[in-house]
């Protein structure tokens, strides 16, 4: 939904560009920015879509550009940044929430009565 509306109005933008050109260049942010801060925000339950779409662009533009910086350091090659940093982005995400328990705010056992 989110890549469908991003596409419309980059063509409505860029109307003199192809078809082609705006598809990448929307699918690129999608891929580079608003996919992983999408994965990194869904660490908080409550936010709505839209809430978590937009803050989570933000967060993933941060996150893509510190990152990459350090990617870089490391010595990898500039070239793999685009398809390896949003993939390593979302595994960590995704690997901590899979880490954590189904919900904090679940009724813990009661503990046993001290006589």
């Amino acid at each position: 939904m989110v890549l469908i509306v991003l596409i419309i109005l980059f063509k409505a933008v860029f109307f003199k560009e192809s078809f082609l050109t705006v598809l990448r260049t929307a699918f690129s942010i999608f891929w580079l920015w608003i996919l992983p801060g999408y994965a990194i925000m869904l660490y908080w339950q409550n936010l709505s879509f839209l809430e978590r779409a937009v803050a989570g662009t933000a967060v993933g533009m941060a996150v893509s550009g510190i990152g990459g910086y350090y990617l870089g350091l490391i010595g990898l090659n500039l070239k793999f940044h685009a398809a390896l940093l949003p993939i390593l982005i979302i595994g960590i995400t995704l690997a901590f929430l899979w880490k954590q328990p189904a919900s904090e705010s679940e009724e813990k056992e009661p503990a046993p009565a001290q006589e």
